[in-house]
């Protein structure tokens, strides 16, 4: 039981770390070798952070000086 219980886990946090740097196996090795708690945890802390990957997403897709000024309208 606790070692289906195990190799569940190692397969999830390997699941998780598909598209991370090392991937599938490299985690699910590390989680069934060492623990999938510190697996885990290695995966979260290897893992971009999402603050760096864009700089630019949470106001618009491109800095202010990318577009030209605007014209002020006459009356």
């Amino acid at each position: 039981m606790f070692t289906a219980l195990y190799l569940i886990s190692a397969l999830l946090v390997g699941l998780l770390a598909i598209g991370q740097r090392g991937g599938f196996v490299i985690y699910f090795v590390l989680a069934v070798g060492v623990s999938p708690i510190l697996a885990l945890l290695i995966l979260i802390l290897a893992s971009p952070r999402a603050l760096n990957r864009s700089r630019y997403d949470y106001y618009d897709d491109y800095p202010d000086d990318f577009y030209p000024p605007r014209r002020r309208r006459s009356c």
